[in-house]
């Protein structure tokens, strides 16, 4: 075995995890934590996939929201319009 293997491992897990970062997908963070099932960053990988899953969930509903709004809003234009 090389004495340099563990440093390489490292550093490959390190820019693993850096390349899961700059995508901020739950698919690169979920990649990060197949590949390196013991890697130092696993752990902050399933907080980014925990907080990611969070915030596509509030975007939902938001959207969910809106369009309620929108099609409530546009029966009250046309109650108005027929009561002319």
């Amino acid at each position: 075995n090389n004495v340099h293997v563990p440093d390489a491992r490292i550093r490959i897990d390190s820019l693993d995890y850096v390349r899961a970062l700059d995508s901020c997908t739950v698919e690169a963070f979920s990649q990060y934590m197949e590949k390196h099932r013991e890697g130092m960053y696993y752990d902050y990988a399933s907080l980014k996939i925990d907080s990611l899953q969070r915030a596509i969930e509030r975007q939902r509903q938001a959207a969910e929201r809106d369009s309620i709004m929108h099609a409530q809003g546009a029966e009250e234009s046309e109650e108005l319009l027929l009561d002319m």
